[in-house]
């Protein structure tokens, strides 16, 4: 239906005409009828990862592999994130988008729009799923502490790095490619991407038409060589060390830090 696309694999040195043939027709016959030929869940995922990261590349460049057995197609592995996280003037400001950024002004290469309709937008058992998809992911780890905490430890883990980078090709204040603001410095970067996650989140939320609701339940940073105590949800002590206790909730008391924690 006019969408481009590439055989990663065979190798073009080495791929027989029959096995591109074969392809081929894997491909064609997907985008006739999704629903025989697509794994959802993946696909979904897939969707899901590039609108929380604002990934304006998410249907201009889409990994596809099946295996060898069945003719089912799955998405991914998601990849292409330089123009992700607020870093694209052709979007920006992403989160003043009223639909997904592929609607929005993203980048579509060929079908893949009508494709991504078809499902997210047009098919309710599959806007049920992905609901349902995000529902889960916002009551595990998708959350904005969470994931802020995540950032902080990435920032701190590539602090000598980025100073390295930087000197080598000293671009931080330089406009590169697509990105619509300098932020002056690398922790401005950084913080750049705080606001978006957290503001993204939101947006996800009332688009999907989910209400998030924060359990108080945290997963807390532990060092098993300083005291602790813990207590079930009664607040009688347990005995033992948290790798020993039944999966469930606790309260754990580590120096000033008291929390609920969940082991799994």
């Amino acid at each position: 239906m006019g969408t481009p696309m590439t055989i990663h694999y065979p190798d073009n040195d080495e791929i027989t005409e029959l096995q591109k043939g074969y392809i081929e027709d894997c491909y064609n016959a997907l985008e006739q009828n999704w629903k025989e030929s697509l794994d959802l869940n993946t696909f979904l995922r897939h969707f899901l990862i590039g609108e929380l990261s604002g990934n304006t590349d998410t249907y201009w460049s889409v990994y596809m592999y099946k295996h060898r057995e069945n003719n089912t197609i799955f998405i991914g592995p998601v990849w292409d994130f330089d123009l992700a996280f607020e870093n694209d003037q052709r979007i920006y400001p992403v989160n003043n988008k009223k639909d997904y950024i592929y609607r929005s002004g993203g980048s579509t290469t060929g079908y893949m729009r009508t494709f991504a309709d078809n499902i997210v937008v047009r098919d309710k058992d599959a806007k049920a799923k992905l609901l349902d998809i995000w529902k889960k992911a916002r009551e595990n780890h998708v959350n904005e502490q969470h994931l802020l905490d995540f950032i902080d430890k990435q920032e701190e883990n590539l602090q000598e790095s980025q100073k390295l980078n930087f000197m080598r090709w000293p671009i931080m204040n330089e406009l590169v490619h697509q990105n619509p603001v300098l932020w002056g410095d690398y922790a401005a970067e950084v913080q750049n991407v705080r606001r978006f996650v957290s503001e993204r989140l939101l947006w996800m939320d009332k688009k999907l038409g989910y209400t998030y609701e924060p359990s108080g339940i945290a997963h807390m940073p532990f060092d098993d060589t300083l005291p602790y105590q813990i207590f079930n949800l009664s607040g009688q002590p347990c005995t033992g060390n948290l790798h020993q206790l039944p999966h469930g909730i606790y309260i754990v008391r580590q120096g000033n830090n008291t929390r609920k924690i969940q082991v799994h």
